[in-house]
């Protein structure tokens, strides 16, 4: 058959189609739908390999059919002249609004009749139905003009048509050929245009990270010099004009008279002291149990043949059901899977009030301290005037699932093991081997995701910590104050190893007092590389509630936390969307990813909703662009790789260097602090601070970004160089 596929569409919108091949010739042929040019009347051809797409667009709607390279131009649009025909004169008052694949089950048969016609009978074609009845013509009167007189003059004129009618006939063809050959020049030279433009972009990256080496090289050995040369004379004559008698050291620590306190059998007895207690408090069972949210959710049915959505979003953590919250309120169609969508979220969260008061979710804590405080050490504390709130799981859960359902979300319980990726469209394969379709597949199950594709090494930074809510008989924190870091360590005096341990890399307490004998405590390691232990944590947390004196009644709930930080940016773009822990928006330095995923869900949304939600409806490659780069702009991407050498620096610290920095750091504007937790400040806003914060710093603090950060500062200025191109 020389015809093989036909299409009736009114912009993307396909009304109605057949196809004589199988293959993916559908969908390029929407692919080709998407690019035409916005004119309500034009004929147009497209070559692909072997074959032609000959396009007809009149009134609004498109016609378009794929024949063979061999069969012409004439014979096809004749096709789709006779189908326009057709198709107007019964649908033409309702084509304007019509449905996708409302006219599908009607006239398809229609274009399949005509498509067999007009490939295998030649009087479909009007030259060849011309000089058939002029030969017909010829043939009846021969008789009458072989006894006519002037019987040589009609050979003649004979001869003379026949030649006309061949050259009538190729002069078609060779039009033919020259729009043909024309389209492929306009292809290739756009082609070869957009060639150009790629590997002038690689090869200034290529010279970019090839010649960034040599002059950060100098610029880093100039920088050390006149930092220590400025900051090292001062420092020096400060050490020589307050020397310290060795004998004070012995005043202030007195040697212990008692020489049995230095036996061996005085240490394994602490030792098993604090082992016995360790194990006492760490085999107490959480008594609370695991809750589940009575919510009358709508759920898929893959078997009714209408598992295909507009967005597939992988988890219902807090971004990924804030994100179907506010992409389902446009009319988008969204299905949320996960294994248990009704089940509370294990992990506690804290946040800055004014975060959530930002966002309109102040009703969404179920606590306040109007002050947090940090221990910088035991003799000094730094008092903040920023109220911090607890998360109430259950009102925000409640809230955003009550939201979905409104908005006629639907979800799927099971557990998502692949993602197949076709041109236009994605599917997941779940579980219990059934498959849902959709045209953007968004991954928002967490850090542990395999579907989320990097270009570059995952170097991150860890943060991990073990979180108790307890009961207690009592506990020595102010009620009207949380604390955000305690970095004191006089609770190690007795734990000689874990003191060694945690001055190399250390850990601080966060704390949640709701009242005198309730209480949430969290030992963490704000970063390191490779993680710390989750032993050693759980240890040096048990050392500390001992030396505070808080005696445990009963676990309510425990958790462990484990949160990579820092590191690459996923690819962008790539055919799987990411919100969440895997998309890189936790806060290198700190951590927090609570509020800030709140704040991006909606960002991300209107970038899907301009996609997907348009008339055009641009889905495949153009889609995966626009969405990502609407999570990531350059701005944006450019302010993560400061706050990376943030993370960077802190790696490079032990305990004293951190105490420290975040000595200096709290002593900045508050608007530069509670800019850089939470993720408000630009780049320029950055700079500022870095050069605060060494001004606000001690000599020692000052000698530690002279020493430990030219690499980090390297690897950012060659990250924003490369960011930039």
């Amino acid at each position: 058959m020389a015809i093989v596929y036909v299409v009736v569409a009114r912009g993307t919108t396909v009304l109605a189609e057949f196809s004589a091949v199988t293959g993916n010739t559908g969908a390029v042929a929407r692919r080709i739908l998407e690019k035409l040019p916005d004119e309500t009347e034009s004929r147009l051809c497209f070559s692909q390999d072997r074959y032609i797409f000959h396009i007809l667009r009149s009134n609004g709607i498109t016609f378009l059919c794929m024949a063979n390279e061999t069969f012409g131009r004439r014979i096809p649009f004749s096709y789709l002249e006779d189908i326009q025909m057709r198709f107007m004169k019964n649908y033409g008052k309702v084509a304007s609004y019509a449905p996708a694949y409302s006219m599908n089950d009607e006239f398809s048969r229609v274009l399949h009749q005509q498509m067999e016609f007009f490939s295998s009978n030649p009087s479909a074609d009007t030259l060849n139905r011309v000089r058939g009845e002029v030969g017909e013509a010829s043939i009846v009167s021969m008789d009458a003009c072989i006894n006519s007189p002037r019987y040589p003059q009609f050979i003649k004129l004979s001869m003379i048509r026949t030649i006309m009618v061949d050259n009538i006939e190729k002069i078609l063809e060779r039009g033919d050929r020259i729009e043909l050959l024309v389209d492929k020049t306009g292809t290739m030279q756009d082609n070869a245009f957009h060639f150009r433009k790629q590997s002038k972009r690689l090869r200034r990256a290529l010279w970019m990270k090839n010649a960034k080496l040599l002059p950060t090289f100098f610029a880093n050995n100039a920088v050390t010099l006149v930092l220590l040369k400025a900051y090292l004379k001062p420092l020096t004559s400060l050490l020589l004009s307050s020397p310290t008698p060795r004998r004070s050291i012995f005043q202030q620590n007195p040697p212990s008279l008692n020489p049995t306190t230095k036996k061996k059998s005085r240490k394994c007895h602490l030792r098993n002291e604090s082992s016995k207690l360790f194990c006492s408090f760490l085999d107490l069972a959480p008594t609370s149990k695991p809750e589940s949210f009575d919510v009358n959710i709508s759920l898929v049915d893959p078997n009714s043949g209408r598992a295909q959505f507009d967005v597939i979003i992988i988890g219902a953590g807090p971004a990924g059901l804030r994100l179907a919250e506010h992409v389902s309120k446009y009319g988008i169609k969204v299905c949320c899977v996960d294994p248990s969508p009704l089940s509370m979220w294990p992990n506690n969260y804290g946040v800055w009030v004014d975060e959530f008061e930002n966002l309109g979710l102040e009703d969404c804590l179920d606590h306040k301290w109007p002050m947090t405080c940090v221990h910088i050490n035991d003799h000094k504390t730094k008092y903040l005037g920023r109220p911090y709130g607890r998360v109430s799981r259950k009102k925000l859960k409640l809230r955003l699932l009550n939201s979905c359902v409104e908005n006629r979300v639907k979800f799927y319980k099971a557990k998502v093991w692949k993602v197949e990726h076709e041109e236009f469209e994605s599917s997941i394969v779940c579980d219990d081997g059934k498959k849902i379709r959709g045209s953007l597949v968004v991954d928002a199950s967490g850090f542990a995701s395999d579907f989320i594709e990097y270009d570059k090494p995952r170097n991150h930074g860890y943060q991990i910590a073990h979180g108790v809510l307890v009961e207690v008989d009592n506990h020595p924190f102010d009620l009207d104050k949380m604390v955000l870091m305690d970095w004191r360590d006089s609770h190690l005096g007795n734990e000689p190893y874990l003191r060694v341990n945690n001055a190399k890399e250390p850990t601080f307490l966060y704390a949640m007092p709701f009242d005198k004998n309730l209480v949430f405590l969290e030992e963490t390691s704000l970063v390191s590389r490779p993680v710390l232990s989750y032993m050693e944590v759980k240890r040096r947390m048990v050392a500390r509630l001992r030396h505070l004196g808080i005696k445990v009644r009963s676990v309510i709930e425990e958790e462990k936390c484990v949160i990579p930080m820092g590191g690459p940016l996923p690819r962008i773009p790539q055919n799987v969307m990411a919100i969440g822990g895997n998309s890189g928006i936790v806060h290198p330095s700190t951590g927090y990813m609570v509020a800030r995923s709140m704040a991006l869900a909606p960002v991300l949304a209107e970038a899907i909703v301009e996609g997907l939600g348009s008339t055009r409806m641009i889905r495949g490659s153009q889609l995966y662009h626009r969405v990502w780069n609407g999570l990531w702009p350059l701005d944006r991407r450019c302010v993560r790789e400061c706050y990376s050498f943030g993370m960077e620096t802190l790696l490079k610290l032990d305990l004293k260097g951190t105490r420290r920095l975040f000595d200096a750091f709290f002593d900045l504007d508050p608007k530069y602090w509670q800019g850089f937790l939470s993720s408000r400040l630009s780049v320029k806003e950055l700079a500022i601070l870095s050069l605060c914060l060494f001004g606000h710093g001690s000599n020692l603090t000052r000698l530690d970004i002279v020493t430990k950060c030219p690499v980090p500062l390297v690897r950012l200025i060659g990250n924003l160089a490369i960011e930039s191109i």
